[in-house]
């Protein structure tokens, strides 16, 4: 979470939306001092050690620690190490600047992983920007970050359906019907081939004109109408409770393009 309000608040709001709970080891690096005892190898040591020990992390920067943070490729390094293994990372009291800096350093760590950043407000735009996929929130401070976005929602709590229902499960509809659309064309256009070497390839079409015209139109279409309305491994009325405990392992089928890719092409 990338927010301007101070320490204290954004610590609130962590705990009042359930990102950090009362048992968790909380980082909190305020000053250079603490990202100099934190963003270390002995910190990254003492992490693993919670880790071992299944104790929930999270990690409270403050403006001027992530000033220091960015500053300086070790400290980076060492801090997103450990961010990456914690519940929650909060950075409060941060600059627009600072808040497409933090996404910037993410996408610099691991260029095989795509970010995606929401916003409502004017201060997020760079950071919208900046990150692979954009979400733009209806709020009240304006347009300005849904006119920079890729989505728009009028609601947070319309951010589970846009990536679990539309992002992931659309995923395994979208890779089925590409698929199918090359599999129909190869089957239209096979038998020309083959014909070609009984007419002295002379251009001649071994189907009539009106079935060639109609086989995407008439034809193969029901299939593709078929698969988009009920290909649905979640219903849209459902919320996916029961996959939350699956989370993140669902997206990995899209992550590792398990669904699209020319292995599945031969195989299916």
């Amino acid at each position: 979470m990338l927010t301007g309000d101070k320490f204290e608040t954004a610590k609130n709001i962590g705990a009042s939306c359930k990102m950090l709970q009362k048992d968790d080891v909380i980082y909190e690096l305020r000053n250079k001092s603490d990202v100099l005892r934190v963003c270390s190898q002995e910190g990254v040591t003492q992490n693993e050690e919670l880790m071992k020990k299944n104790l929930r992390r999270a990690i409270i920067v403050q403006n001027e620690a992530l000033a220091t943070i960015s500053s300086d490729e070790t400290y980076r390094r060492f801090f997103i190490q450990i961010g990456k293994t914690c519940e929650a990372v909060i950075c409060c009291r941060v600059s627009p600047k600072q808040k497409a800096d933090v996404v910037r350093m993410i996408k610099m760590d691991d260029r095989s992983l795509l970010t995606m950043a929401v916003g409502d407000g004017n201060n997020d735009v760079s950071m919208i920007n900046e990150a692979h996929v954009g979400v733009g929130l209806f709020g009240n401070e304006g347009l300005r970050a849904v006119q920079a976005s890729d989505f728009a929602i009028p609601q947070f709590q319309m951010l589970w359906r846009l990536i679990f229902l539309h992002g992931r499960t659309r995923y395994a509809t979208i890779s089925s019907f590409i698929l199918y659309f090359f599999y129909k064309n190869v089957a239209l256009t096979m038998p020309h081939y083959f014909y070609a070497f009984s007419c002295g390839f002379s251009a001649m079409t071994v189907f009539d004109e009106w079935y060639i015209q109609l086989f995407n139109i008439v034809f193969t279409s029901m299939p593709v109408l078929l698969l988009g309305i009920f290909d649905w491994e979640v219903h849209p009325q459902l919320d996916g409770k029961a996959f939350e405990g699956a989370l993140p392992l669902v997206y990995y089928s899209g992550q590792h393009r398990l669904l699209f890719n020319f292995q599945q092409f031969i195989r299916n």
